[in-house]
This record gives structure tokens, sequence and C-alpha cells, in this order.
């Protein structure tokens, strides 16, 4: 081992990249809290909002626009599409697995910023710098994946999950204008376009925004959302609140809790564009709606 020490030491040491990038990091903030979620992980919950709080109070310019990246105590660069969408992606994911409000404040910020300084208002999309970015020859507009997916995918994947919790139709045509932007690629280079189609998917739905008001037994409020993570329900989005927290409300969710009243037992509510059926309440009645939800659907 020695010698072999001796040897590697008369070779250049390969440099050491320690910077912070918003849309690597991001991404590992979704897989963090969708694992923290499925396997009740708090750890993983509690190292997914360290990682969002520190692009927040280390990341961010006075105007609330994002820095791409981060090195020895400096954030520098403008930041691009791609730290905006994966990051409004893993804050719908962090809401979910914490259901604490500030997180879709944040995403429904950034999700302004993308619609008001990266969308291609002629063609559909985004592109990938900032309208007000240093200029380039050509702004480019991806929308193939490549080692992660293509900021255009998850761009309109991150604005259809936010979009369907908080009611903003600004978002859902958005993300639609990047999908119908891409239908001819998505034709020709299906392989290429993987993100691309499950936002395709999820805009075609069904999609369901499931409501769960916590009732007087905490304890079944949390079965009942560890049951939910148990179950496959791509095309949804999950929100909860409880009356009797003193949690500050966000308002933008004020339209998917509109008209629902707590009861004793936790309730709920399925709902597709914030049309909603009638709650279920109890722990039986939820494992058998989750069951019903995740069922394929009848063919005749």
């Amino acid at each position: 081992r020695q010698q072999l020490l001796a040897a590697r030491d008369q070779r250049v040491r390969p440099g050491k990249d320690d910077k912070v990038l918003v849309s690597w990091n991001a991404l590992m903030i979704h897989s963090m809290a969708r694992g923290a979620a499925i396997l009740q992980r708090s750890d993983w919950l509690d190292a997914a909002c360290r990682a969002a709080n520190f692009i927040r109070t280390e990341m961010r310019r006075d105007d609330g626009r994002l820095l791409h990246c981060w090195r020895l105590g400096e954030a520098k660069l403008d930041a691009y599409l791609d730290d905006y969408a994966y990051l409004i992606h893993a804050l719908v994911s962090l809401y979910e697995a914490s259901f604490d409000e500030t997180w879709i404040d944040w995403a429904v910020e950034l999700a302004e910023i993308v619609q008001d300084h990266f969308s291609d208002a002629g063609g559909g999309g985004f592109f990938f710098t900032a309208d007000d970015h240093e200029q380039l020859i050509a702004r480019n507009k991806d929308m193939q994946d490549a080692s992660v997916p293509s900021g255009n995918a998850m761009a309109a994947t991150a604005l259809i999950r936010l979009g369907k919790l908080t009611g903003a139709q600004a978002c859902l045509e958005a993300a639609e204008g990047a999908i119908l932007a891409a239908v001819d690629m998505m034709q020709q280079a299906p392989n290429a376009m993987s993100q691309m189609l499950v936002a395709c998917d999820m805009l075609l739905g069904p999609f369901q925004e499931i409501a769960i008001l916590g009732g007087n037994t905490p304890t079944d409020t949390a079965a009942i959302i560890d049951r939910r993570w148990q179950t496959f329900l791509p095309r949804s989005v999950v929100a909860r609140r409880n009356p009797a927290s003193n949690t500050t409300d966000s308002k933008h969710l004020s339209g998917l809790f509109a008209g629902k009243q707590p009861a004793d037992e936790v309730q709920v509510f399925v709902c597709e564009n914030f049309s909603c059926q009638q709650p279920v309440q109890g722990r039986e009645a939820a494992d058998a709606l989750w069951e019903s939800l995740a069922a394929p659907p009848a063919t005749d």
C-alpha cells in the first residue's frame, strides 16, 4: 500500500469539486422529502429542510431571485431555469412531507419569477436563461432530458403540481404551453422526453387534489397520511390542515380548504379542479379510499 501511495503521489491530484448548486441540491431535497414521507424518516426530512433553508438564506439576492452557485461563503451567478424548476418541484414535495405552508409560499414566489422572466411568450415553454440575464448570442430552450431532466419538463411538472394545490390557473397554462411546445419531440424521440411525458400524463389526468382536515385524534391523522404514502398515486397532490394547530395558514391554499369544516374525526376530501366529493371520515374509510384511487380503471 505504501508503494501504491508513493506512485499515486507522483501524479497531479484531481481537483476537488465542493461547490453547491441550487439545481443539484433541489433534486436531492425532493428525493429526501419524498423518501421521508414514504419511509417515515424524520432525519431525512430534517436534512431536506436544512438544505432548502440554506438556499433560502445563502443563495438568494435581496429581491428574492436565486443565485446558481455557492462556494467558500460566496453565492454568485444568476440562476438558470433548471435551478428554479427543480427547486419549485422540491418545495412542493417538502410541503407534502411536512405540511409547512411556508414552503408553498416560497414555491409560488419562484413560480412567478419563472413565468415573468423565463417564458417564451411566442413559442411556449421556457428559456434556459432569464430575460435580464447577461446578453448571449441566443437564448436556448432545452426540451430533451440528459443526465438530469430538462428544465422545461421539470418546470411543467412543478407548475402542474403547484397549480393543482393552489388553484393558480396561470401555472397550469404555462405548463400546458411547455408541453405543447414539445409535442413533436415527444412523438419523434420519446426516450429523450421521459420527464415531459410524465408532465403530459399529469396534465391529461385524471388528477386529484387530496385535502386532509385533521380531527381530534392526531394519531389517526398521522396513520391516514402514512397509508396514503404507501399507495402509488402519481397524479395527485396532498394537503393537510389541523384546526387545532397554531401554524399560520398560507393564503395560497385557502381555495382548496374553502368551505371545509372540521369534525371530531379526520376527514379526507378528494377533489378534481377544486370540485370535491363528500369527505370520508376515519381510518377504515380512508384506507378503502386509497385502495379505490389506486385501482386500475374499469374496462368494458
